[in-house]
């Protein structure tokens, strides 16, 4: 009996820790890439990020609790007019600034020019007024 029971403690234990681990502050939201809200791959784990860049919006702390749904909600919206944006984790780009300890960065990649670019930023202010375009490092 005393065995059961040890068992069951330990048991109990691991699931109490490993429901603590995926519920922390700053784990990754459950939206991921471009395919949206639905996708199943962690954010950020797209391909990487090449080329000039539109950031669509301000980025978004990975480790802020409060707007940690921010920036799926921004893809989504991006996403629902037709705008082919994909959510980032910064600290897995190296052509992506970090912040302090990592953002979220909502934006599109792969343009051959600053024009192209900048032509993206200006064909989408009415839904992303705060776009900008980052050359490549």
């Amino acid at each position: 009996m005393p065995v059961v029971a040890t068992g069951l403690v330990l048991a109990l234990v691991l699931a109490v820790g490993a429901a603590m681990l995926a519920l922390r502050p700053g784990a990754e939201p459950a939206n991921t890439t471009a395919a949206g809200p639905a996708a199943s791959s962690p954010a950020g784990a797209g391909p990487p990020v090449q080329g000039f860049l539109v950031i669509y919006g301000p980025p978004t702390p990975i480790d802020d609790a409060v707007s940690q749904g921010d920036a799926e909600r921004f893809v989504a919206e991006l996403q629902a007019v037709g705008i082919d944006a994909r959510l980032v984790d910064s600290r897995r780009s190296d052509q992506v600034d970090d912040g302090l300890r990592g953002l979220w960065v909502v934006l599109k990649d792969g343009f051959d020019s600053r024009e192209a670019a900048q032509a993206e930023c200006d064909a989408h202010r009415d839904v992303a007024p705060a776009c900008n375009v980052v050359p490549p490092r």
